[in-house]
């Protein structure tokens, strides 16, 4: 009995002691990077104050990991917000660094906090084309009101017909879409008027400009039919406006949501700001396109369907559908363009293969295979895809033919095929699931 009584005191002393080493704030990424030492300060702020964002990531696998060129290691972040709406990531640094097994990036960063309400911040990368994972051991930093700061304007529309103004000091007024009733076939014309009320220079992303943010059937990243990016890299000075209009042709049937959409030092505007819905029915001319399925296949090939760009799948199969994590698995499928016209691939996408593991939405992408990229598809020819992926943890995947083409997606889970992949044996340890991937 006193031994009993001696060996529980033992035990209540090593984890009160040394367990306190083993912080939940110091955890191992899926893909081998280990993070520690990681702060955020300060926590409570104003609005104009700068926040600091540290922490360090280490290599604790067993081969060198390779930082995305394009991205780098940086800091995640999200203003009133736990979705990928309102993202505010900043800091990108060690883009296309190759860490070696023990090796480690000790990063710091710093940023403005331009808007009062809660902010979210939590290491950040990308390896591979995948991100790590979503609000890791996220800390929140509450921003207030300071005085020195006039209270934001209403979001109605005021006397001059501005309708509010953005966080970064971008004033929206004049936002018109018509129709508002349409058919499939017929054309939206969206325009709006975007004025820098801040008192410097605003500098539009090079890559995405001024643009309408759009979807169809959606009220989140999916069925993006973003559209008309202007301005690219335009530097806004102070009391600057940019008139903008555009039109684009409604292709299918359904809801469709379009806003006043922008891209600045890295981040975007606000997610549906003030948005206008269009609803699009069935034309007698023009018949709409009939959806996917809406429940997924566990296994086998599908019959051939037409995407809303007129690509048309066929030969689509995913072997094998029983494995073990650890194992391969092979993924092919032809898309061919029944339109008239010609049909181009994103540069930056490509085809490939949508892919997902424990998740129905976003995250824990697992997308590859690109391929195709800035290929332009002429009427009646064909891409064929054949990809392979191991599959580097337990759980329920899902496959399906993916592309990007004027800058939207393809269907999102489109014809999907479920492969189960089973426990790790022996040699090979399962890993934790990721959170979230990236935009779709």
């Amino acid at each position: 009995m006193t031994r009993r009584i001696f060996l529980i005191c033992c035990a209540l002393f090593f984890l009160t002691f040394c367990g306190a080493d083993l912080s939940a704030a110091q955890s191992t990424s899926p893909d081998g990077l280990q993070l520690s030492d990681f702060q955020v300060s300060p926590t409570q702020a104003n609005i104009g104050d700068t926040v600091t964002v540290s922490f360090v990531l280490t290599n604790t696998s067993g081969h060198p990991i390779v930082i995305s060129p394009e991205f780098g290691v940086f800091v995640g972040a999200r203003w009133n917000s736990t979705s990928d709406a309102n993202n505010r990531d900043f800091g990108h640094k060690d883009k296309g660094r190759k860490l070696r097994p023990g090796s480690r990036i000790v990063f710091k960063a710093t940023r403005q906090l331009d808007a009062t309400g809660v902010w979210r911040f939590w290491p950040a990368y990308n390896v591979n084309g995948h991100w790590g994972p979503f609000r890791w051991n996220e800390v929140v930093v509450q921003v207030a009101q300071t005085a020195a700061v006039p209270p934001p304007p209403p979001t109605v529309v005021d006397s001059s017909g501005a309708l509010g103004t953005s966080p970064d000091g971008l004033q929206l007024s004049s936002f018109e879409v018509s129709p508002t009733q349409a058919r499939v076939g017929d054309s939206v014309t969206v325009a709006f008027v975007l004025t820098n009320t801040s008192g410097h220079p605003i500098v539009i992303s090079p890559e995405f400009g001024v643009f309408v943010g759009a979807r169809w059937n959606s009220t989140s990243d999916a069925n993006n039919r973003d559209f008309g990016h202007t301005d690219k890299g335009k530097k806004l000075s102070p009391g600057s406006r940019i008139v903008f209009r555009a039109t684009r042709q409604l292709d299918a049937a359904g809801v469709w949501r379009f806003w006043p959409a922008y891209n600045v030092n890295g981040h975007w505007g606000p997610f549906r700001w003030h948005e206008i819905v269009v609803r699009a029915t069935d034309s007698a001319v023009v018949p709409a396109v009939p959806p996917p399925p809406s429940h997924p296949s566990t296994g086998g090939s599908h019959a051939q369907n037409i995407s809303r760009d007129g690509l048309q799948l066929t030969n689509f199969s995913v072997t094998p559908t029983q494995v073990q994590a650890g194992d391969k698995v092979t993924v092919t499928f032809t898309l061919t363009n029944t339109t008239s016209h010609p049909i181009t691939i994103s540069r930056e996408y490509g085809i490939f293969v949508g892919a997902r593991v424990n998740s129905t939405s976003d995250a824990n992408n697992r997308d590859f295979g690109h391929r195709d990229k800035g290929r332009v598809l002429q009427p009646g020819h064909a891409m064929t895809m054949n990809a392979t992926k191991k599959l580097d943890e337990a759980g329920t995947w899902r496959f399906w033919p993916a592309y990007n083409v004027n800058g939207h997606w393809g269907p999102f889970r489109w014809n999907e095929i479920v492969v189960e992949a089973t426990g790790a044996t022996s040699d090979q340890q399962p890993q934790k699931p990721h959170r979230r991937g990236h935009r779709y």
